[in-house]
């Protein structure tokens, strides 16, 4: 019998990539926000708040090209649908992942988080 020797298949190297996001939940639901001028928690504000908050924030703009009139009919069709806690973290960490300002101010930092701008 001839003896055939097998190769091992060559290493395939592969990259690897993370996605971070731009805010942690906990930080998420711990930041607070100035509307009709009362603060706010996240976390604990009622959903009409939050939902009319994230609705004034989540406004296109001519200066940012990569949020559409569609991409805030998604995110708050998505907060009707639910305004849990991982919902409102969602809508957050969306809006900065598309560069938008949400003025949020987190307890962690004493300071505007991020001013929350990607």
């Amino acid at each position: 019998m001839p003896n055939i020797a097998l190769s091992e298949p060559p290493q395939t190297k592969f990259a690897e990539y993370t996605v971070r996001p731009d805010i942690s939940f906990y930080q998420a639901l711990r930041c607070h926000f100035l509307f009709n001028q009362s603060i706010y928690t996240v976390g604990d504000c009622p959903d009409d708040i939050f939902r009319r908050f994230i609705a004034l924030y989540s406004q296109p703009t001519a200066t940012n090209k990569r949020w559409k009139p569609l991409h805030q009919h998604k995110l708050l069709f998505t907060l009707d649908q639910d305004c849990s806690d991982v919902a409102r973290w969602y809508a957050i960490e969306t809006l900065l992942a598309h560069q938008i300002m949400v003025p949020l101010v987190s307890d962690e930092e004493k300071q505007p988080a991020r001013d929350i701008v990607a």
